[in-house]
């Protein structure tokens, strides 16, 4: 896990430093996107795993499930914008119009998945037989 985790933030320096050489001008929404998935990817890679041998608690099972859940909404979110930027782009039909259905679609996926996510490490951690 801290080989992918060590793998990622390589890759977030590299392309961080590519990204910041362009003026912000001549960015393209494609590359504001990789840039804000690459830092986002840690939170999938399970940074708080070595503190869960650790802690008897279910705190960083909580933390590890709520940043799984924070990524794979930003993942859903960069997709909902991507395919609907295609069909018409945000400045035909307003930001706001954009980007708030889509918004609170992700919002309510996170929502959801966090619960899920928490319950089950609640459930792993004081009933295991279960």
């Amino acid at each position: 896990k801290y080989v992918l985790l060590l793998c990622s933030l390589i890759a977030l320096a590299l392309y961080g430093q590519r990204y910041f050489a362009v003026p912000p001008a001549e960015r393209m929404l494609e590359q504001r996107w990789v840039f804000g998935l690459l830092c986002a990817t840690p939170a999938l890679n399970d940074v708080p795993y070595a503190l869960q041998f650790f802690s008897a608690g279910v705190c960083t099972k909580l933390l590890s499930s709520l940043l799984q859940a924070s990524f794979l909404a930003a993942l859903l979110f960069f997709w909902l914008v991507t395919l609907g930027s295609v069909r018409a782009p945000p400045t035909r039909i307003g930001r706001m119009r954009f980007y708030v259905p889509k918004a609170l679609l992700v919002g309510v996926f996170w929502l959801a998945t966090a619960g899920a996510y928490a319950w089950a490490a609640w459930q792993a951690t004081y009933e295991p037989s279960a």
